[in-house]
C-alpha cells in the first residue's frame, strides 16, 4: 500500500480565527453524534429536548448543529467557541478530517484554500500518526452518527 499524501507531514496551527466555523458552499454542518448532543446538552445545562429544540437541525436522518447568519451557532463574537469543553468530534479533528485527507486536492478545497493556519510555513508540523490518528477518529465519529437509530426530539 502507498503511503498517503501526507506521508511527510503538514503543519497547521489554529490561529482561532473562527473560519473554520463559518459555512463554505456546501459544508455548512457539523454532525453531532448522541453523545456529544448528551455532552453539550449537559454543559450548556439544557435536558436533550431544550437543547435539540433550539440548536439540533435535522436533514434526513442527521443531527446538525445548526448554523446562524452562515455560522456555526456556538461560535461567540469574538471567535471563541460557546461549547470549547465540549465541542463535537467534527470540530477536535479540524483539519484532518477523513474525507479531507482522501487527496491533496481535496486538502486543498476544504481546507488550505480558507484556513490560514494550514498556510503558515512556521507552524507546527504534525506527522502521520498523528494525522492518522485524527482523521480515523472523525471517520469512526461520523459512521457513529449515521448508525444511530435514537429517536431523538427535535
Amino acid at each position: 500500500m502507498a503511503d498517503p499524501w501526507y506521508a511527510n507531514g503538514i503543519r497547521f496551527k489554529c490561529t482561532q480565527c473562527g473560519v473554520c466555523c463559518h459555512a463554505k458552499g456546501e459544508l455548512a454542518y457539523v454532525y453531532v453524534n448522541q453523545e456529544e448532543r448528551r455532552r453539550i446538552a449537559g454543559a450548556l445545562e439544557k435536558t436533550l429536548e431544550e437543547f435539540a429544540s433550539e440548536y439540533i437541525a435535522m436533514d434526513g436522518r442527521f443531527y446538525l448543529l445548526k448554523f446562524k447568519d452562515g455560522k456555526c451557532i456556538f461560535l461567540n463574537e469574538d471567535n471563541s467557541c460557546r461549547v470549547q469543553e465540549v465541542k463535537p468530534t467534527q470540530c477536535l479533528t479540524f483539519p484532518f478530517h477523513h474525507d479531507f485527507m482522501q487527496d491533496e486536492e481535496s486538502y486543498e478545497k476544504y481546507v488550505r484554500s480558507y484556513c490560514p493556519g494550514s498556510k503558515d510555513e512556521t507552524a507546527p508540523l504534525h506527522d502521520l500518526k498523528e494525522i492518522s490518528e485524527q482523521s480515523n477518529e472523525n471517520a469512526v465519529a461520523k459512521f457513529i452518527h449515521l448508525s444511530e437509530t435514537e429517536e431523538f426530539p427535535v
